[in-house]
């Protein structure tokens, strides 16, 4: 959990969960009215924060919901125990949708595995309270979804750990490893499917999301999350009817495409994104 007083302007509002909401509201299809940001597992808040002020700078009138993602959500945590941490998130969603006429105004902003993992948790537990699919809203895959394989996993879940002391470091890549070694040799045999391949299916299932349009960041370098992982998906969610964008950085890091150019092509791609969204949900909702 982040430290108190991490995410100025922001209200805890669950574990992992903070919402803003600001003083001045617009009904206006110009700006989302809720943006929602899904970071990728144990994102720094300082990092975190970069993102929160890019959306605060470009719609000061969008709520802000930020739900983070740590190791133990895609290791070991139940399904009870999920959707009980992410209620305060569904209570926000379902705030907004019942302050709207019509279609609630919704950008939903997934970082990695961690983050996309999220998402789908938020989209699934909502339609079962609610019988219907969680709102049409335009989406950002930032950095996913991967693969999950035994390296880029290990990547990812000792990337908490990179700037911890050596003999917090060692304790943490022997735990990790052994992990994964017991998930790949014991559990997938069995035939529990691995988790990042659920989050890849449900993020291109028709019955579960319903978009506007969604735009694939990525990058020829990330070393967690491969490019041609990103782009076969992108290629499966254009068999099935989505509208897909694929914007390729050249040279930047995982969940680190905004540093490129001092983030001018990254906020113009948002910025674009729910240009087009706009004109899309007015025509839906005629």
């Amino acid at each position: 959990m982040a430290p108190p007083g991490s995410f100025p302007g922001m209200t805890q509002i669950g574990p992992a969960i903070y919402y803003h909401a600001p003083s001045h509201l617009n009904k206006s299809l110009s700006a989302p009215q809720l943006v929602v940001l899904c970071t990728w597992m144990a994102a720094h808040p300082t990092h975190i924060t970069k993102y929160i002020t890019g959306y605060q700078t470009l719609f000061p009138t969008a709520k802000i919901l930020l739900i983070r993602s740590e190791a133990p959500d895609i290791i070991y945590r139940s399904t009870k125990t999920l959707r009980l941490r992410i209620q305060p998130a569904l209570e926000v969603v379902r705030s907004v949708c019942a302050d709207e006429a019509s279609a609630p105004r919704i950008l939903l902003h997934v970082f990695s595995n961690g983050g996309s993992h999220q998402a789908t948790n938020l989209l699934q537990f909502y339609q079962d309270d609610t019988g219907h699919k969680f709102p049409l809203h335009a989406k950002i895959l930032d950095s996913c979804p991967g693969r999950g394989n035994f390296s880029r996993s290990y990547l990812a879940l000792a990337a908490p750990f990179e700037r911890q002391p050596i003999y917090l470091r060692l304790p943490a890549s022997f735990a990790i490893v052994l992990i994964l070694c017991l998930f790949w040799l014991l559990v997938t045999p069995l035939g529990v499917q691995n988790p990042i391949e659920t989050l890849r299916q449900r993020l291109n299932d028709k019955s579960l999301v319903s978009e506007t349009k969604r735009v694939y960041m990525y990058s020829d370098t990330d070393p967690m999350v491969h490019w041609q992982e990103v782009e076969d998906h992108a290629e499966d969610a254009r068999s099935k009817g989505f509208l897909v964008e694929m914007e390729k950085f050249q040279g930047s890091g995982h969940a680190a495409h905004v540093r490129i150019g001092g983030g001018e092509r990254y906020w113009r791609i948002v910025k674009e994104l729910w240009a087009y969204s706009t004109q899309n949900i007015a025509e839906t909702w005629a």
